[in-house]
């Protein structure tokens, strides 16, 4: 009896551990599977598959010698995954069959992910029934809570990522400037925790104008940056928030036409080096991401619009940006 009572408390006392068996751990497929696991409390324990053997016979026992409370192996078919989990709460080891989605393979990977979790959690229900079978670890608290199902959320990202994102919106008129429709498109990578590097360019698609009693400028800009980017939460929620800061050169061009005569038109086109600060809500599913990001581009050398001997307008001190954009993970 005492015996019995030291082992129960041990398992209370130890992490939740469960084996993962793989002939490659550092596959797409089983990173995923690892954050989905860990996603629920489980400490996971990578095992290399062993050539020929299966897993109805191996994983009740790497389980026991891991001293876990289940232990997991993916094994790949020609037309389809079976998930094989050795569940050691509940005395039983269980096998689904999931389709091969060859077409897509990050979906492949997720359904995979998600399935290894629904299973996991299924098989554990049945500690609750009177009729179930007493396996070798204990039903702790923690076991028990780990059974109970939870709201669907999204799969956390593993390891760095690359998104690709487009966004259009509008420069609202400042300072004698009017309003004009702008695109905006970036390439960043960011790691585990929410920081990364960007890459972006951004050009208005229409015509910025500037009016006064000598004529009329019609602006166009274009511009260049790289900077540093951040996202929150870093956990996993399908609301985010993201910020971040660029150095960029901008390029103004300036058409102006002379409505006194001699009827003149004149082009001047003026560069310029820049901070641009954005950032916004983003809403996360499955590899997109849609976001409202609020921008502010400030030059360092502000162009001063003329019309005549009148100065009209000034252009980049500051420039807004209010933009629709949707991102999609790129890699992995």
């Amino acid at each position: 009896m005492l015996q019995a009572l030291h082992a129960t408390d041990s398992a209370a006392e130890e992490p939740l551990r469960i084996v993962v068996v793989s002939s490659n751990s550092d596959s797409t497929r089983d990173r995923r599977l690892t954050a989905e696991l860990r996603s629920l409390g489980l400490t996971v324990v990578s095992v290399p598959a062993a050539a020929g053997a299966s897993p109805e016979v191996t994983l009740p026992a790497v389980a026991r010698m891991r001293r876990a409370i289940a232990a997991v192996q993916v094994v790949t078919l020609a037309t389809k995954e079976q998930v094989w989990i050795a569940d050691r709460v509940t005395d039983k080891t269980l096998v689904r069959e999931l389709p091969r989605n060859t077409e897509r393979p990050d979906q492949a990977d997720d359904s995979i992910a998600v399935g290894v979790a629904e299973l996991l959690r299924a098989s554990l229900m049945e500690m609750n029934s009177e009729s179930r079978a007493r396996g070798e670890h204990a039903a702790t608290q923690d076991v028990r809570e780990l059974a109970y199902p939870v709201p669907a959320r999204v799969l956390p990202a593993v390891g760095p990522s690359v998104w690709a994102t487009a966004a259009g919106g509008i420069q609202p008129g400042l300072r004698g400037t009017g309003s004009a429709w702008l695109v905006r498109g970036s390439v960043a990578w960011r790691t585990d925790a929410g920081l990364g590097l960007e890459a972006l360019v951004a050009a208005t698609v229409s015509p910025s104008s500037v009016e006064g009693t000598a004529g009329v400028a019609q602006l166009f800009s274009q511009w260049v940056g790289i900077g540093a980017g951040l996202e929150l939460p870093v956990r996993p929620s399908p609301w985010r928030g993201q910020m971040g800061i660029a150095i960029v050169l901008n390029r103004l061009a300036a058409r102006g036409e002379q409505v006194l005569p001699p009827w003149i038109a004149a082009t001047e086109t003026a560069y310029s080096p820049g901070v641009y600060v954005h950032g916004g809500p983003a809403f996360s599913h499955g590899r997109y991401q849609f976001g409202l990001e609020l921008g502010v581009l400030v030059l360092s050398s502000p162009a001063t619009i003329h019309l005549g001997e009148q100065r009209a307008a000034i252009w980049g001190a500051p420039a807004i940006h209010v933009t629709l954009g949707v991102a999609r993970r790129v890699w992995p």
